[in-house]
């Protein structure tokens, strides 16, 4: 072995261990996913209208005690 694979394989790259490297590699791709669910749902307008569903239950209550009357 060189110099250079010894200190890959026993330092690791920039002195971060193999457990190290997956720890950020999955990191990345959480934050990543997490990123694009947001802009998918933010894109798809689900939070356009935060106020109004605390008030469009209560309408939905009303209209279904009157059906049900």
């Amino acid at each position: 072995m060189n110099s250079v694979s010894t200190f890959l394989v026993f330092q690791g790259l920039f002195g971060l261990s193999m457990n190290a490297w997956i720890l950020i590699i999955v990191m990345l791709s959480l934050s990543g996913a997490a990123s694009f669910i947001f802009i998918g749902a933010k894109n798809s307008g689900q939070f356009d209208d935060v106020e109004g569903i605390k008030y469009r239950m209560l309408v939905e209550e009303e209209e279904e005690l009157e059906f049900y009357d």
